[in-house]
C-alpha cells in the first residue's frame, strides 16, 4: 500500500535532516581536532639522556626564582632545570645565608632549525657575596613542558664579585635559520668575544678574540673591534686590532716591576673564515687565506 503523498514528503524531509546531523563530527571529537592543530607535537632530533630531561614552565619558574630569598628553596627551584650546582657548596647550604637570583629567558633556534630553544641564564648574589652565573639551553623533547637541559660551558657557576661579567645574545652567523651564541666576557682587564655553535652533540667555541692588558715579561695592551661582514652564509668576521707592546722591563725595589720606554704599536686588519682545518675536526673560524 502506497503511503499518502504528504506523509511521504515529511518522511523524506526527516531522513534528510538526519543525514545532515550525522555528517557533522561530535562536539568532543571536534574539540580534540582543534587542540591537536593548535599544539602539534614537537619531535626532537637531538639525543637526550634521561638524566638531562626536565619538566618545567620557564616563565613561571623565572617568576618563582625572582621572588625567592631562601637559599634551600632557591637551590631546589634552580635544580629543577639542572642549575644551582654551585649552591651545593658548604658555604651555601645554610638556610640563613641570603640568596637572590633572576632568570634571563632568551628564545632562539640553537640546536636545530626545526624547533625553538630557550636559554636560561641565572644571575644573582649567593653564598654571602659571590656572584652566581650559570645557564642551560632547554631544547623541546616532544611532550608538553618537557625539555632536554644542556649546560652553557662558558659560564663559571660562581665568580668573585666584580671580577667576572658576561652577556649572552644570539646571532645568525653560520646559517640563515640556526643561530649561534655570541658571548662577551670581561675578566678583570681582559675582554673576550666568542661564538658558540651546536656541533656533534655539544656547544663548541668556533671563534674567540681577546684584548686588554696582559702582564708578564712583556707587557701588552691591545684593543680589537670585531665586525660581521659578507652577504652570504657562513658570514666572515673582520677584526681590527691594535697592539702596544713593551719589549723590555726592569725591576725597582720601591715599586716592584716597572716598564722602561721603548714600546711599539702595531695595527692590522684581518678576516676570519668558517671552515674545517682537518678531517674530523669541528668547523671553526680561522684566519682567511690571502687573496
Amino acid at each position: 500500500m502506497l503511503a499518502h503523498p504528504l506523509r511521504r514528503i515529511a518522511l523524506l524531509a526527516l531522513l534528510g535532516c538526519a543525514r545532515e546531523v550525522l555528517a557533522e563530527p561530535p562536539p568532543s571529537a571536534s574539540g580534540r581536532q582543534v587542540r591537536e592543530l593548535a599544539a602539534p607535537e614537537v619531535r626532537s632530533t637531538v639525543e637526550c639522556p634521561s638524566a638531562r630531561r626536565v619538566k618545567a614552565v620557564p616563565e613561571v619558574l623565572a617568576r618563582q626564582v625572582a621572588a625567592e630569598k631562601s637559599t634551600p628553596a632557591l637551590r631546589a627551584l634552580l635544580q629543577s632545570v639542572h642549575l644551582g650546582g654551585p649552591l651545593e657548596a658548604k658555604a651555601c647550604r645554610e638556610a640563613t645565608v641570603p640568596a637572590s637570583a633572576r632568570l634571563e629567558l632568551i628564545r632562539a633556534r640553537v640546536l636545530s632549525v626545526d624547533s625553538e630553544d630557550l636559554l636560561l641564564v641565572a644571575r644573582g648574589t649567593v653564598c654571602g657575596e659571590e656572584t652566581l652565573l650559570e645557564g642551560v639551553v632547554l631544547h623541546p623533547s616532544g611532550a608538553a613542558d618537557t625539555f632536554c637541559a644542556i649546560p652553557l660551558p662558558f659560564l663559571p657557576g660562581l665568580a668573585e664579585p666584580g671580577r667576572f661579567s658576561t652577556e649572552v645574545t644570539v646571532e645568525n652567523l653560520t646559517d640563515p635559520v640556526r643561530q649561534v651564541l655570541r658571548v662577551t666576557t670581561n675578566l678583570q682587564s681582559v675582554e673576550e668575544l666568542s661564538y658558540w655553535e651546536w656541533q656533534a652533540g655539544a656547544l663548541r667555541s668556533i671563534a674567540s678574540v681577546k684584548w686588554g692588558i696582559f702582564r708578564g715579561e712583556r707587557r701588552r695592551e691591545s684593543t680589537a673591534k670585531v665586525s660581521v661582514v659578507g652577504a652570504g652564509f657562513p658570514r666572515e668576521l673582520e677584526v681590527q686590532e691594535s697592539v702596544r707592546e713593551w719589549a723590555r722591563s726592569a725591576k725597582s725595589s720601591r715599586d716592584g716591576r716597572i716598564y722602561e720606554p721603548g714600546s711599539r704599536t702595531k695595527k692590522r686588519t684581518y678576516r676570519l673564515c668558517y671552515r674545517r682545518e682537518s678531517p674530523g675536526s669541528p668547523d671553526a673560524y680561522v684566519e682567511c687565506p690571502e687573496p
